[in-house]
């Protein structure tokens, strides 16, 4: 079975580790998985429930499941990109 895991270092004035894992798309729902992991490494303010945290997992499974985080992932990432307005500015 596919399986394929990629997991990269960003540093800024923390450290994050993102991992991705999945198995591509599946022609059934059964089987497919999504599996992100965030860690800090160092100094990352990473919080899950208003709880400071080291790492979070979340696993979506299913093949709809894998193409509405792809659309939610897509849609966050153009918020942050094109939305740069400073709190300052309000």
């Amino acid at each position: 079975m596919y399986k394929r895991k990629v997991t990269e270092i960003f540093c800024y004035d923390a450290v994050l580790q993102t991992t991705v894992e999945h198995n591509g798309n599946c022609k059934y729902s059964d089987g497919c998985f999504v599996n992100l992991i965030f860690e800090d490494l160092c100094g990352t303010n990473l919080y899950l429930n208003n709880k400071e945290v080291e790492k979070i997992e979340i696993t979506f499974k299913g093949q709809y499941e894998r193409e509405l985080l792809i659309k939610s992932l897509k849609m966050v990432i153009n918020e942050l990109e094109n939305n740069t307005k400073t709190f300052e500015e309000d």
